[in-house]
């Protein structure tokens, strides 16, 4: 998980020094675990007009409660829940979207469609 989100920021680093680019129109967006990446390389990449996470885990503390998971193992991040959960993250660097958040199992919590992205993302830039 540290190397994606560490990929994560770079690409958006990248992103933001090309010429043209207006950092506030530019969100991150994550899939399943690449949510996560995207909470955690928005944390650390100035600039960043939101965060989009679809299908992600609604919190990292549900995952490890489970006893069985229905996430892979690289969901872990050695003690990362002695610091924060990913609700306080994603409330610190709000605006963030979840789309369809996951329980601890992997089991949807709410049911959307993708569509609800493509709106948030035309109202927020």
């Amino acid at each position: 998980m540290a190397q994606r989100s560490r990929d994560a920021a770079a690409a958006c680093r990248w992103l933001l020094a090309q010429p043209g680019i207006d950092p506030k129109k530019v969100v991150v967006a994550g899939r399943g675990l690449g949510g996560v990446a995207a909470l955690l390389a928005a944390a650390t990449v100035e600039h960043v007009a939101g965060v989009i996470c679809i299908d992600a885990p609604a919190s990292l503390e549900a995952v490890v409660g489970e006893p069985r998971y229905g996430w892979g193992v690289d969901v872990f991040v050695p003690r990362l829940l002695e610091a924060l959960d990913l609700q306080p993250l994603a409330e610190a660097l709000a605006p963030v979207l979840w789309v369809r958040p996951r329980d601890g199992q992997g089991k949807a919590l709410r049911e959307e469609t993708d569509q609800v992205a493509v709106e948030w993302v035309k109202r927020l830039v």
